[in-house]
């Protein structure tokens, strides 16, 4: 019934806009034919564009059909669950979003994990049915002008550090969204920089082997 409505508003919209008159042209009022005609040549595209999207929408609704969901839902709906199947030792749902060439960075320069040596450092891990627990809040996620890019940054609660930062990058491929970046770090208030930062200059402990790093 929508629908019928707002055709019907949009075959009348045609109508007046076909029943102006142009500057010297005679004040006739045109056939039905030649008003259908002069649609083509006088509705501007965007005002067609509106009318359509306008049509389909209410159409969606009435079969019960959602509207799309807006890609910052849909990536915020990832990252929920990436923490969650870390959290659970989930292998799977964890590397859903994984792809051969994504970047973690953890929180020792050390840490630096390429593709398939991340899954490899997980799946130990995840094997003894021990993960990690990082609840986060605060997040914000920004698109890029293609579409097919966005970048995020949020806070994260844990038990043992406290307040940590997680930021990265998602990228669009074949119609997936996959996570190539996934930065954490450690949050320093200013006022204790000097005092931490001193005690990293005076010499950090040797770098630990790869099967260690993040040994909790």
């Amino acid at each position: 019934m929508k629908c019928a409505l707002i055709l019907a508003a949009g075959v009348t919209f045609v109508a007046v806009m076909a029943g102006q008159t142009q500057p010297g042209q005679p004040s006739a009022t045109p056939s039905a034919d030649e008003a259908s005609q002069r649609l083509g040549r006088e509705l501007k595209a965007e005002e067609k564009t509106r009318l359509k999207g306008l049509i389909d929408e209410v159409a969606a609704k009435e079969r019960g059909l959602q509207p799309p969901v807006p890609p910052q839902q849909e990536l915020s709906t990832i990252l929920n669950e990436f923490h969650t199947a870390a959290s659970k030792a989930d292998y799977e749902k964890y590397f859903a979003h994984w792809s051969p060439v994504s970047v973690f960075l953890g929180t020792d320069a050390t840490e630096r994990w390429v593709g398939q040596e991340f899954r490899d450092y997980a799946k130990k891990r995840f094997d003894t049915g021990k993960g990690w627990t990082y609840r986060s809040r605060d997040r914000h996620i920004t698109m890029a002008p293609d579409g097919e890019h966005a970048f995020f940054d949020e806070l994260l609660e844990n038990e043992k550090y406290g307040t940590c930062r997680g930021s990265g990058v998602f990228r669009k491929m074949e119609g997936q969204w996959w996570l190539m970046q996934y930065n954490l770090s450690f949050m320093v208030p200013n006022e204790l920089a000097d005092g931490v930062t001193a005690i990293i200059k005076r010499g950090a402990p040797p770098a630990p082997r790869v099967d260690e790093k993040h040994k909790e």
